[in-house]
């Protein structure tokens, strides 16, 4: 790889490993709603029959499931997690004044580059051509992201006798789910999602705010992963569903709804 490109190569990776301008790309997974597994592996006797804790896990979770949705028209926010503007354009501004000052000093750069250990960072520098702060800036643009509204969008939520249909018939990625309350399978056009885990509302879920939720998941032969989230902010009290797709080789594809 020659000098102009291995520049542009750790642009890219400045980038999208920090989710410089677009944010949602599971990004990051720092980008993408923080999500907490708050079950611990047990093993119990299989006697065939549930036991009285996990009856009584199965009520619970299905109690705060129908309290998140709410048999109704909903009109929801479709929101995207992204840099506010100013501070995209502070990122886009940093990034190009980087970008110049390395192909000024490319020899320094490609001599530091093959110095640095496997998931080094690249260290700051004034040849860079913007202050360490700024350089810290962009390194951490994760802390600023935030959930933008994009567009608005319908729910529609459905009760049959043993499930809940989810209905968004503008959404590009999923248009219908159908979540079988006892069975916990959440089936959808891209297959049966199976439950995962619990999430429980944390400091750490900077980008949406603290929330509480399910979370339901499919795996196919480790190139496609898909994820639906469910659950309500803890602050505003708004249900949150979360959907993200990630295929090998593809950016991955994420909706946040939120009503």
């Amino acid at each position: 790889m020659n000098a102009p490109n291995k520049i542009a190569h750790l642009l890219i990776i400045i980038v999208f490993a920090a989710s410089l301008l677009s944010g949602c790309g599971e990004s990051s997974d720092t980008s993408s709603p923080p999500i907490e597994n708050t079950e611990q592996n047990t093993v119990t006797p299989d006697t065939g029959e549930p036991s009285d804790t996990e009856i009584t896990t199965a009520d619970s979770r299905i109690a705060s499931i129908k309290s998140y949705l709410i048999e109704e028209s909903h009109q929801a926010d479709v929101m995207i997690t992204a840099l506010p503007r100013e501070l995209n354009e502070k990122a886009a501004a940093l990034t190009e004044q980087m970008k110049e000052n390395l192909e000024l000093h490319s020899e320094w750069y490609m001599k530091t580059l093959g110095e640095l250990k496997s998931g080094e960072p690249f260290p700051y520098d004034k040849r860079l051509g913007v202050s360490e702060d700024d350089y810290q800036f962009i390194l951490n643009l994760n802390d600023h992201m935030s959930l933008i509204k994009e567009s608005d969008t319908t729910v529609e939520i459905k009760y049959n006798r043993s499930s809940i249909e989810i209905l968004n018939s503008a959404s590009p990625i999923l248009k219908k789910m159908n979540l079988a309350l006892d069975a916990n399978i959440l089936t959808t056009e891209l297959g049966e999602l199976t439950y995962s885990n619990e999430i429980s509302a944390s400091d750490e879920q900077q980008v949406t705010g603290r929330w509480n939720g399910h979370t339901w998941t499919l795996q196919e032969e480790m190139a496609q992963s898909y994820s639906i989230s469910i659950g309500q902010l803890e602050e505003s009290k708004k249900t949150i569903i979360y959907i993200k797709l990630l295929d090998v080789g593809q950016p991955a594809r994420e909706e946040v709804l939120v009503f």
